[in-house]
């Protein structure tokens, strides 16, 4: 396995008030799309920064101000993919509650469609402890889903499944193969926050987390990048020097753009290019 230095440099900061909890991102036409996981919104940021973002709601209402409040309607969006056939994008909660299940399907248009996964998400609770999906990549007719291992049990995992099944909220039978982040690392314990395709292999993020709940936040305390083939061996694994949580990933040529979260909704998301 290898591990080298990565340049990190600020390139953007997200307008205030607006998108403090960035936890997912993809690249589609020449835009950033981000989503954060306590806001009803979609922030869409052109590639070359022309200009600010735009937010694109994508259900209805107003989450509350007060942070217990809206931490218990937030519909808690922990990643965006990019489907490739239909070229829109989907927006998926972390399922760490039975009440966060709700995502949204955007098109080309940029309009959207709610979608359940209900259904999906109560069949993997009842086989993985403590689920908290926090990343998704599209591999060929199937998705993977990456669990977060940073409740008590600590189970990090890829969970393979038919996408066209996934995406009707049908229960099928789907893989399951658990990854240990902690081994290939330190006594620290490391949870997956994203991932994206590149060609014949997957780079994800891991982040170190003060807490043992699926939840409750707790202090940052470190970040990697790294490497798996598609059967799940990682490959390699890369030491970030970030001051806030990472939390959404996307590659273009030899440049990965990470999103923050701070969990404080005073402190906007940033953008962060990662360089070799």
């Amino acid at each position: 396995m290898r591990a080298s230095s990565i340049g990190t440099e600020e390139i953007y900061r997200f307008m205030q008030p607006g998108l403090s909890a960035a936890s997912g991102l993809v690249i589609r036409g020449g835009y950033f799309y981000c989503v954060g996981d306590d806001d009803l919104g979609l922030f869409k940021l052109p590639f070359h920064f022309q200009s600010f973002e735009v937010r694109i709601p994508l259900l209805p209402g107003r989450l509350p101000d007060e942070p217990k409040g809206r931490k218990a309607a937030k519909p808690d969006w922990e990643s965006l993919v990019h489907l490739p056939e239909s070229d829109s994008i989907l927006c998926l909660p972390s399922g760490s509650t039975p009440d966060r299940h709700r995502g949204v399907l955007v098109d080309r248009q940029d309009q959207s469609i709610e979608l359940s996964f209900g259904r999906t998400y109560q069949a993997l609770r009842d086989q993985v402890p403590e689920l908290n999906i926090e990343g998704a990549v599209v591999i060929g007719q199937r998705i993977r889903l990456f669990q977060r291992g940073n409740g008590g049990a600590g189970v990090n995992a890829l969970i393979d499944l038919p996408l066209e099944s996934f995406l009707s909220d049908e229960v099928v039978p789907f893989e399951l193969k658990r990854v240990d982040l902690n081994s290939i690392t330190d006594s620290v314990q490391w949870g997956f926050t994203d991932a994206c395709l590149d060609g014949e292999s997957i780079w994800f993020l891991a982040v170190s987390e003060a807490t043992r709940s699926t939840y409750d936040d707790g202090a940052f305390s470190g970040a990697r990048l790294g490497r798996m083939d598609f059967s799940g061996r990682i490959l390699d694994l890369h030491p970030l020097d970030i001051p806030f949580k990472p939390e959404g990933l996307a590659r273009v040529g030899d440049a990965f753009y990470v999103v923050t979260d701070a969990d404080d909704r005073k402190i906007p998301s940033r953008m962060y290019r990662l360089k070799f």
